[in-house]
Parts: structure tokens; C-alpha cells; sequence
């Protein structure tokens, strides 16, 4: 199938910071640019694939040539039955359900809208 944006490196998931790396998408090109951008910002102060990107997103003036979407509904704010939920997700291509607890990160998982 036909990638979005034509294959351009999209990251579909903002928060304050900037971009989070829960939803992306792109070309085999743009993986391999990316991959090495976030890994070339490794720091060992607290480093993490979203850290990195959000640095690069915020040290370049927006400019690292990404699309950056906010396309993803945290799943705080989806209430069970889903019906409840249609106006909310409608707009959104996922819902992301954070497991983060008590300070210690957890497997995060994603259910698609």
C-alpha cells in the first residue's frame, strides 16, 4: 500500500515537548535517516528515543525535515463502550493506552481507533 505523505517520515503523537515517538511512519530512506539522527543525539543523561527526537525537533527550529501530526487520542480520555468514544476517535488515526505506574516505565500498548 501507498504510504502517507509519500513515504516522508511522520511522527503522529505530540505532547508538550514536542513530538513522541508512539506512532510513526516512513520509507525504508527515511527510517535509516532518522535512526541515525536519534541515534547520533545519544546522551547518556537520561536518554530515550523520545528525548532524542524532541531535541532534534526543538534544536533545529522545527527543521529535521519530519511531519509531525497529532493524530493519536490518549486513552485516558476513551471511555468503554466504544460507541461513547466515536466523536472523540473520528478525528484520530490510534488510541494509545499508557501503562506508566508508579515511576517505572512500562510496556506501552496501541490499539488502533
Amino acid at each position: 500500500g501507498k504510504l502517507p505523505h509519500d513515504g516522508k517520515f511522520v511522527v503522529y503523537c505530540t505532547t508538550e515537548d514536542g513530538p513522541s515517538p508512539c506512532l510513526m511512519s516512513g520509507n525504508t530512506i527515511e527510517w535509516e535517516r532518522m535512526a541515525y539522527q536519534i541515534t547520533e543525539n545519544y546522551n547518556t543523561d537520561n536518554w530515550s528515543d523520545e528525548v532524542a527526537l524532541q531535541n532534534l525537533y526543538n534544536n533545529n527550529n522545527n527543521d529535521i525535515d519530519v511531519i509531525v501530526e497529532d493524530s493519536v487520542l490518549d486513552g485516558k480520555k476513551v471511555k468503554v463502550p466504544w460507541k461513547t468514544c466515536d466523536g472523540l476517535t473520528s478525528t484520530k488515526a490510534a488510541v494509545q493506552f499508557n501503562t506508566q505506574g508508579r515511576g517505572k516505565r512500562k510496556k506501552k500498548r496501541y490499539y488502533d481507533s
